[in-house]
């Protein structure tokens, strides 16, 4: 019981940091999401054994329900802000059971992209990147 507790925790953990480095715009700590979503893969594996294969595969479901359940959320918040006439140009929406089907096998991957995506679209100003004005300096040494 305590090992299944460790493995869940740690999942958890490495869900919470990597959804929260995608978040940023820097190349150095945007890559620690990718060792993230290797985490939880492997934690995943582990937890096969650790959990035993019910309560993994329960677990798993569950993270892939609730990973297509926020990226559809994600899905309509960006279909809103759409206009309609820019909407019929864009592609259908995806289904919430081809979504789940995706997740079972990729949740990692698509609970962070729906994460960040639905933070960008409800709080654009906070995560845009600082803007970077350089303006070129008048050389006075050559006067």
């Amino acid at each position: 019981m305590t090992g299944t507790m460790v493995v869940y925790s740690l999942m958890g953990l490495a869900l919470v940091i990597g959804s929260l480095v995608s978040l940023s715009s820097e190349p150095g700590i945007r890559g620690w999401r990718n060792l993230a979503m290797l985490s939880l893969f492997i934690l995943g594996i582990v937890s096969l054994v650790v959990a035993g294969w019910l309560v993994a595969t329960i677990v798993w479901l569950s993270c892939a329900v609730v990973s297509a359940l926020l990226y559809k959320v994600y899905d309509m918040v960006a279909r809103r802000k759409l206009a309609p006439e820019d909407d019929m140009a864009d592609d259908p929406p995806q289904s919430l059971v081809v979504l789940t089907l995706h997740s079972l096998f990729v949740w990692p991957l698509i609970f962070m992209e729906g994460f960040e995506n639905l933070c960008t679209e409800l709080f654009p100003a906070w995560l845009a990147p600082p803007i970077v004005d350089e303006a070129p300096r008048d050389d006075r040494s050559s006067a």
